[in-house]
């Protein structure tokens, strides 16, 4: 049979305050077994797909941290191209002066100098902007440099975003930035064009860097959301299963047990007697009122409590296979 437990007030049954009742109805006996097989698979499915959502659950909380470990690169090199930025600024402005006419030729070799101390300066930024001893502004020794980051913990394509930073070396960022002075007039106006051009190659390869900062962080959020979402449908799977064990359990004692005590008289577990004893029970949750029921023999009993008045409560019901 089908035991259902409910949280409720006995509303017409000589109401005694706190007293609270079992319900109970007959399931067919020929199909009882195959709802035993059935009920033990759903619960059995629930332990299965929890524990591939805490699979997938895994995997997404690793690309999160792989995002977000793409994104801290991408940050240093960004704080990289930044420095090299001011480097060329600097070297921009020396240019300029040096084309003017009221410097003399003198004036022209110490701005050449400090010219020469920018360029250097910008060789150092590419040595030293470096990740796990990845140098990130290099090229990869060559024009670009790529990086794979797996966003999303699976081997799908759509899992991984490569990121590729194109070489901010001298040779990368303008083919004369290498060679180029200030100890003419000439020289100070070519080398202001070069460096010029090394500036918008610069910006475009920051631009680049934070397009995909961008699309990093935002994979990390979207992993953070779908994992968070997933959390959630792994517990709803585990309490289902806690409650189905919880049921059997207490089904199992009702069992052994014969029936259950309830406030000073018994409800056997025998479905035949269950039944005609539920019939002279009546609850009405959404009545405050209390009218006298008799019990059917043998169930009445000088152990029940006075009546009183008492409110009735609302709840769920929890059903148990016996």
């Amino acid at each position: 049979m089908v035991l259902q437990v409910a949280s409720g007030i006995v509303a017409s049954l000589a109401r005694p305050q706190g007293v609270q009742i079992l319900r109970a109805a007959l399931a067919p006996s020929a199909n009882t077994r195959t709802d035993d097989i059935q009920a033990f698979t759903r619960d059995r499915q629930s332990v299965l797909i929890a524990g591939k959502l805490a699979v997938e659950i895994a995997a997404l909380d690793s690309g999160k941290a792989t995002a977000e470990e793409g994104a801290r690169t991408l940050k240093a090199a960004d704080d990289g191209l930044v420095e090299i930025k001011a480097a060329l600024d600097r070297m921009k402005t020396l240019a300029k002066d040096a084309k003017s006419t009221k410097y003399s030729d003198v004036e022209r070799e110490i701005f050449n100098l400090e010219f020469g101390l920018k360029r250097d300066e910008i060789t150092d930024i590419v040595n030293r902007t470096k990740v796990k001893g990845t140098k990130l502004l290099d090229g990869g020794g060559g024009a670009e440099l790529s990086l794979a980051f797996n966003v999303g913990g699976g081997t799908a394509s759509e899992d991984t975003i490569t990121v590729k930073i194109k070489a901010a070396t001298l040779a990368g960022l303008d083919a004369g930035l290498a060679t180029a002075d200030l100890l003419t007039i000439t020289d100070a106006t070519s080398a202001e064009t070069t460096v010029l051009a090394a500036i918008d190659q610069a910006l475009g390869i920051r631009g680049q860097v934070g397009a995909y900062q961008e699309g990093l962080h935002g994979a990390a959020t979207n992993a953070e959301a779908k994992a968070s979402f997933l959390g959630t449908e792994k517990a709803d799977r585990l309490e289902l299963q806690a409650s189905a064990d919880q049921s059997r359990f207490l089904a199992t004692e009702i069992a052994e047990d014969n029936g259950i005590v309830l406030q000073g008289f018994q409800i056997l577990a025998d479905a035949k007697t269950f039944n005609a004893l539920i019939e002279t029970i009546s609850v009405d949750t959404d009545d405050d009122t209390s009218s006298e029921q008799t019990l059917p023999a043998p169930y009445q009993t000088s152990a029940l409590p006075a009546q009183s008045e008492a409110s009735s409560t609302s709840a769920s019901s929890v059903s148990f296979d016996i």
